[in-house]
Order: structure tokens, then sequence, then C-alpha cells
């Protein structure tokens, strides 16, 4: 493009044309670039539609626009998008600032952030419906962006009192979350639901903490974490957690993560799902890190598509009053980490396809009974800390069927003083059969010593024994089995072996006596 420039000399008074080429680079590059549009608050102070509240009194409504809500003259800002029943809104980028809000309230309609969202304020997204049946969108575009930073929170609510109200926010997996999101059913109506939903395969990144709640009464609402996209994988990383809640409901399906359709579900390494509320569903999943069932109503249910692994690194702990439940049917469920019941929970294994390997543990109850594989370690009592971490204490572990054993099977106990089983020294309550084999591992405790162990009880007459050998144990002891299938009990008798100069002693005592002797006689 030319552009002609024309000055007059004074000396001269002559006209000059100057020809000017404009690089059409810069031209072509200007639509790339959207209209950043901050928020002034000049107009009534508080309506996104009012275009006097906007920087050149100009409404953020179109995908060549971005919003910046910050503060005004050091206040931070309130501002309502409550556009008309049906409304498509598209802008580009959307950006509040620390301690400001956006409230989305359409009665029906979609929110459209092609640009993508920095969040550090507060963004609450939430149907304000006129009617029943209403569904709102808030999808957020791009990758790879923190699009909630650790001062964020976002909150996804039905909180109308309408029926069958649908409030959804979609991003794709490979985004970053450092704040709070919160997606919950905060008030009672009939099938409303909020979706947190993932497309696409990738990690999200968690480092903040995600809220999934429904504890209203009404049994055909939920709130979910989805993974859109059929067939996608999708791994929840970063060090924060997902916090499942029903409150005192005991439908574990009111807050869950699923997918929609196949795929697979990855607990990342440093990352938590924790509560009661349902994991999987159509979805295999894999755990790294923690999940831990907290709630004293509804389990923690870890119902996959078709497998269900707790790898090495994993841990699935039951603290809870209500306890973790895994699986279903013929569902396969493969334990290679951490799998404890603590005190006063109960783990509910309800798959006929699951071997257990790894590490067994705690003081709770497993209702299911115990098939283990011969690479699983069963260490009864409580690990120190809450999460499976720290190290095994002494307690009774209780299983409320039947225990199998393998050769090679560790069992791992803690053994203090000959005095109270599950005080005082580890013990194995067995509502049902037992059959002994492996390998004892013992760990002296204070006051370990010479006495009488019961280590374990079970059914009278139903003990299969295909004995027990003795691993590593403290020295200076004999140690023998006694599998009294009558009764009902396997008892370890411990004895303390003489130390060598002890039994010097009492040869050389023997000796004397012997020699002693000899002289008496000789000399009658």
């Amino acid at each position: 493009m030319n552009i002609t420039l024309r000055s007059i000399c004074p000396k001269t008074a002559a006209t000059h044309s100057f020809k000017v080429a404009v690089i059409s680079m810069a031209v072509t590059a200007l639509p790339l670039s959207a209209q950043v549009l901050t928020w002034d608050g000049e107009g009534d102070g508080t309506s996104w539609t009012d275009a006097a509240n906007w920087s050149g009194d100009t409404v953020p409504d179109s995908i060549t626009e971005s919003a910046v809500i910050g503060d005004v003259l050091g206040v931070p800002s309130t501002v309502v998008l409550s556009p008309a029943n049906g409304t498509t809104f598209d802008i580009d980028a959307l950006t509040i600032d620390l301690g400001n809000t956006l409230n989305v309230r359409f009665d029906s309609g979609t929110l459209n952030l092609t640009g993508g969202l920095s969040n550090s304020g507060t963004l609450s997204h939430a149907s304000a419906p006129s009617n029943n049946s209403r569904t709102v969108h808030l999808n957020i575009g791009g990758t790879n962006q923190i699009f909630n930073s650790s001062t964020g929170t976002i909150d996804l609510g039905a909180n109308s009192g309408r029926n069958r109200i649908n409030q959804i926010m979609t991003l794709d997996a490979q985004n970053q979350n450092d704040g709070n999101i919160v997606a919950e059913i905060s008030s009672s109506a009939d099938r409303d639901t909020v979706r947190f939903r993932l497309e696409n395969s990738g990690t999200f990144t968690n480092n903040g903490s995600i809220i999934i709640r429904d504890t209203q009464s009404n049994t055909s609402s939920y709130s979910e974490l989805q993974l859109l996209t059929d067939g996608a994988a999708v791994t929840l990383g970063g060090t924060g957690s997902v916090f499942l809640d029903v409150g005192t409901l005991t439908d574990t399906s009111r807050a869950r993560i699923r997918g929609n359709g196949s795929g697979e579900l990855t607990n990342g390494v440093n990352h938590t799902i924790y509560g009661g509320g349902l994991v999987g569903s159509n979805v295999n999943v894999v755990n790294n890190g923690l999940m831990q069932a907290t709630s004293d109503t509804a389990t923690l249910r870890i119902d996959p598509g078709s497998t269900a692994t707790n790898s090495s690194s994993g841990r699935m702990v039951a603290t809870g009053a209500a306890g973790l439940e895994i699986g279903s049917g013929s569902i396969s469920f493969v334990n290679d980490g951490h799998l404890e019941s603590r005190t006063g929970s109960n783990v509910a294994i309800n798959t006929s396809n699951a071997t257990l390997n790894g590490v067994i543990a705690g003081a709770g109850n497993f209702s299911t009974g115990l098939s283990v594989s011969g690479s699983a370690t069963i260490s009864p009592g409580d690990f120190s800390n809450t999460d499976g971490t720290g190290d095994s204490t002494i307690g009774m572990m209780n299983v409320g069927v039947d225990l199998t054993m393998q050769d090679s099977t560790i069992l791992a106990m803690q053994l203090g003083s000959a005095g109270t089983a599950g005080v005082d020294y580890d013990t194995l309550s067995i509502a049902g059969s037992m059959t002994l084999d492996g390998v004892l591992n013992i760990i002296g405790e204070t006051g370990f010593g010479a006495g009488t162990y019961r280590i374990a009880t079970f059914n009278s007459g139903e003990l299969t024994d295909n004995g027990i050998v003795i691993g590593s144990a403290p020295s200076g002891f004999d140690y023998a089995f006694d599998a009294n299938n009558v009764g009902g009990f396997l008892d370890l008798n411990v004895t303390a072996v003489p130390e060598p100069r002890v039994y010097a002693l009492l040869l050389g005592v023997s000796v004397l006596a012997f020699v002693s002797s000899r002289r008496n006689r000789k000399n009658r």
C-alpha cells in the first residue's frame, strides 16, 4: 500500500510528494491481536453490557476483543454478566485480577473464551434461570495456560432452586490450575447437574484444590469431573487434590469422576483424590499417587470400566468409617502399591478378579477377605501417617472372611511383650478360614522376649496349614509355631537361647560337680 504525503517548502512554496511503503506484514498482523478492553466502571459500575463501564465505551462481545477486570482507583470491582436467555457470548481472552469478581448469570446460554482465561480473582458461573430446563456453558479455549492462579477461585454452582438446570465448564486437559475450583449442587432441586469437563488427552496439572460436591437430598442430581473425549487418557498431575463430597448422603454417584465412553484416568504421583464418591464409571483407573477414603457416610468407590491398578508408587488408604470399595463383578484390580485399612475403617474388594501384590496394611477391616499373592506383604497395624506413609505401628488386622497366603507371602509382624494381642504385638483376626503359608518376618519392639504370641485367630476347623517359616527375627531366641486347627489359633512360642558364655559357665559347673562326685567316691 502506498500513502502520498504532501508538504510545502516555505522558501519555494513548492509542493513535494513522498510515497511511503507500508510493510504488509504489519497490516495483516493487526487482526490477530485482540483489542484489550479494560473495566473502568464509569457506567453503572456493575453490568458487563453497559458500554460506559469499559475503556473506549465498548462492550467486549466479539472474538477480536479481550476483557480485563481489575481495580478501579484501588477498589476491587464486581462485574455481572447477565444477558438474555439463549445468548452466546464470544470474546477472545478474559483476565480477572486479584480481588476482583465476575458473576456470570445466564438464564440459558454460552460464554466462550476463545483466547483463554487468566483468573486471579473470583469467577462465579451459575444459571439464573427464569424457568426449568436450562443449560449454561463456560468454554475456555487454549492449552498450556495457568487459567486459575493460586489466588483464583472458580465457582460452578446450581443454586437456583429450579429443576433440570445444567451448568457446564469445559476446557482442554492440557492446562493448569493453581487455585480453587468448586463444582457444587448447593440447593435442593430435581435433576440438576454441575459438570467440570476436560477435553482430549493430556496432563491436567492441578496444584490447587478441586471440590466436586452434591450434598442435596434429590437422588437424580450430581456433580462431576468428566473426561469428555471418548477414548482419552487424562492424567491428574501436580501436587493438588480432588475432593469428592456427598455430605451425609450415602450415594457415591452424586459426586464423581467419570468418562464419556472408554478411556483412562491416571492419578499422578503427587496428586490426591479423596473423600466419598465414585471414581471410574466407564474409564480405567491407574493410581500412582494417593486415593484416600475419608467419608464416614459414603465410600470412596473405585469402579472402572474394566481395570483398576494401584501402582508401586500408589497408596489406597481407607480412613473414614464408610471405607473404600474396589471393583465389581469380574473387573480386574491389581495392587502393586500400598493398600491400607486403618483403625475404624474398611476395605471391600468386590471383584472376583483381584491380584493383591504390594503391601496390605492396617488395623482396620478387610470385609471381603484377602487372597494375597506370593509377592505381597501383610503388615497388621496402621502406618504412622494417615496417608499411608511412615512406619507401621502395632495393631490388629481384621479379615472379614478368609485369608489365603502363598508360599512366598511375607507376614511382617511387630512384637513387643507377650501381653495383649493387637496392643502389645501385631495379630490377625480372621472371621473365616486361614490358608497358612509363606514367611514370618519379626520386628522386635520394646519388651520383646520369651513368651507365647497369638499371631492369628480363625474359625475352628478351617485351617489349611501349608507351613510358615521364620525369615528375619531377633537373635538369641528359638521360635516354634503351634497351629491349632481345632482351637482356631496360630501361636508363636518364643524361648530364650542362653548365650555362649552362659553355656560355658553351665559346662564348668557340671565338670566341677562331676569331679567332686568322683573324689567323694574315692575317699570312701
